[in-house]
């Protein structure tokens, strides 16, 4: 739950309707899939997954139009094949550890903090010269707003910093977690958390899905109807 409350794609206790979305992309056009309603005045409803771009141009793009079921049977598919490269990724943790790392941002963060604390100190000396002897006011003011603007610009990306930190933090969590449950066992049903925390995008063509794991690997899927 924390990771997905610091990524994109939301809560996934409350995302029946989004669990899918900004996760499957068109292999032919690049564009997204949406959600549709098949039937929707009858009996038989039912909704589909189809290229958002798919009757927009003269010809119809040819990638598959995809229910629920098809993903999560195929996302099944792709978790067993992981499981079974496993004994070969011992070098997993570093990978992870290098998508994920946070060494960087939070040295960028301490260093925003030091130029956050200098500017203080200068726009506080500024107030305090010009309560002691009057300064040419056009002049102070000019001043005290060049230091103001670099103040909130240096805090607004401090806090961009820290936000990128704590997403980071949560997706190796998260993925980690994810990862340890793959405990060699095959994978009998679709687990809605794990596919938020593995998948990044799923790539669909016409007869199969190519699912885009955060560790960087990839599996190819094809489709069954």
């Amino acid at each position: 739950m924390q990771y997905e409350l610091a990524t994109r794609h939301g809560n996934i206790s409350s995302a029946k309707v989004g669990l899918f979305s900004t996760r499957l992309k068109c292999a032919r056009c690049g564009v997204w899939y949406g959600r549709k309603t098949w039937a929707s005045n009858t009996k038989y409803k039912y909704t589909v997954w189809q290229c958002n771009h798919k009757y927009t141009d003269e010809h119809p793009c040819s990638s598959a139009t995809v229910k629920d079921e098809q993903i999560k049977d195929s996302f099944v598919q792709a978790l067993n094949q992981l499981i079974a490269r496993r004994p070969q990724q011992s070098q997993l943790p570093q990978v992870l550890g290098d998508m994920f790392g946070t060494s960087r941002l939070e040295e960028q963060a301490a260093a925003c903090q030091t130029k956050i604390v200098e500017l203080t100190e200068q726009i506080e000396a500024l107030i305090a010269e010009n309560q002691r002897c009057a300064l040419n006011q056009d002049a102070y003011q000019a001043r005290y707003t060049e230091l103001d603007t670099i103040y909130r610009k240096t805090l607004a990306r401090k806090t961009s910093l820290e936000a990128d930190i704590a997403a980071n933090t949560a997706k190796h969590a998260a993925i980690t977690t994810a990862l340890g449950d793959l405990t060699g066992e095959p994978v009998s049903e679709f687990r809605p958390s794990q596919w938020s925390a593995l998948i990044d995008h799923a790539i669909v063509d016409e007869d199969g899905i190519r699912f885009v794991f955060r560790t960087g690997e990839q599996v190819r899927i094809a489709l069954k109807g």
